[in-house]
């Protein structure tokens, strides 16, 4: 959802009313994509993440070998992000080496929904054949009404993979956000579904355990009910508590590419709507991308920007770096870190007609600001645009096969 459109970031496409009929085939076709297989090391767990993408749903499973290719950990690091559809990765944890798929259907009407809340599903790899065995690990399958975006980390320190379905609702006036939905591993190996007791529209979000306590924090987008970025802070237990001191309560904007006036007091708030948390400069400690609708003529606000972790997990808006941007393509959608270079995903904003246009990809090393692919066509699915990269083997691809792009770094 932008502003008061159908920005869902990633996910929203001319062909987004076909997600939920062709939610189990195109993560079928997608199986034999194993190239982009990435590990996260996590106690002595390994979880190895099968990066298949169908629209929908990012699968991942266990592994007890990890891959070791820098690309995949940062990949593994920024977890992931769509638009109008929400997908996930989540590891088996019945059995090592078996891939397990959860997927999250959009029940709003604005994204081929029945008005309904979605549904969510989990499959299994059996024979090379995604196979629904929802029913074995998860009692209540009711999601969200609109998805926006899947994390997966543990968030009640029992070692084992949970799932953070962030959610805005409906994708339309009056738009009165809804309540995220958790998917917390239960000790018996099945998961308990569970609403977290904050409404917003939630349109991205990050996960990442700061310190090394076990269980991982939460950082949102809410740039219409809230009207900023916040975090939630982890009781331990998957539980939350909401932070007004991690970041600035409001997140200033400028004037046409200005500086934001930090002394304003009323009407302040930038609109932004993706968020990751990425260690950019190896110090060990996540810094905060935001990114939103940069300067462009017609109402953009917001420098894509790095907020740098402060060194105790706090950011402020004088420590920060702005990026480089293409007034043309003036939404960052998604960020790579790859070898001291940052690599956005953006997209243009149609004044008419659908929301997104076409995307390009760009690429920053410190001021300096190439455009590595841009795009002039829609794609094979009717998409206009480009939903999530991943770097891989020395490329910026996208993950997403459909779209067959494929980058030099």
């Amino acid at each position: 959802m932008y502003a008061t459109g159908a920005r869902t970031d990633r996910f929203d496409d001319a062909a987004s009313k076909r997600e939920n009929k062709n939610e189990v085939e195109r993560s079928s076709s997608a199986r034999n994509r194993g190239k982009r297989d990435t590990c996260l090391s996590m106690g002595r767990r390994r979880w190895k993440w099968l990066v298949v993408y169908s629209r929908i749903v990012l699968h991942s499973g266990f592994a007890d070998e990890g891959n070791t290719d820098p690309d995949s950990q940062v990949f593994v690091r920024k977890q992931g992000r769509s638009r109008r559809r929400a997908r996930t990765a989540i590891p088996s944890i019945r059995s090592c080496c078996t891939y397990s798929m959860v997927t999250h259907t959009c029940g709003d009407t604005n994204c081929g929904g029945s008005g309904a809340n979605g549904t969510i599903h989990f499959y299994k790899n059996v024979n090379g054949k995604w196979v629904d065995h929802t029913s074995d690990i998860l009692s209540n399958n009711v999601g969200c009404l609109h998805p926006r975006k899947a994390i997966v980390a543990d968030f009640n320190g029992d070692g084992k993979p949970d799932v953070l379905f962030a959610c805005h609702g409906l994708d339309q006036a009056p738009f009165p956000g809804e309540q995220m939905h958790m998917l917390l591993s239960q000790p018996d190996g099945t998961y308990k579904n569970s609403t977290l007791p904050f409404t917003g529209f939630f349109h991205s979000a990050s996960a990442a355990d700061f310190g090394g306590k076990g269980f991982a924090d939460i950082v949102v987008a809410d740039p219409l009910i809230a009207g900023t970025p916040y975090f939630l802070i982890n009781n331990g237990d998957g539980t939350f508590t909401k932070s007004t001191t991690r970041l600035p309560s409001v997140i200033k904007y400028g004037t046409n590419g200005s500086q934001p006036d930090l002394t304003c007091t009323s009407n302040c708030a930038a609109q932004i709507y993706t968020v990751e948390l990425i260690d950019f400069n190896s110090t060990g400690k996540y810094d905060l991308f935001l990114g939103g609708t940069a300067p462009d003529g017609n109402g953009g606000d917001w420098v894509p920007t790095i907020f740098k972790n402060n060194g105790d997990n706090t950011y402020s808006q004088t420590n920060v770096t702005e990026l480089p941007y293409n007034s043309t393509y003036e939404l960052a959608l998604d960020v790579l870190s790859v070898n001291g270079a940052v690599y956005t995903t953006n997209v243009h904003l149609n004044a008419s007609g659908p929301l997104y246009g076409f995307s390009d990809i760009e690429k920053d090393v410190g001021s300096a600001s190439s455009q590595l692919w841009a795009g002039n066509s829609s794609f094979s699915n009717g998409q206009s645009w480009i939903n999530w990269t991943i770097p891989y083997q020395g490329k910026i691809d996208s993950l997403d096969s459909d779209y067959a792009v494929s980058i030099s770094q």
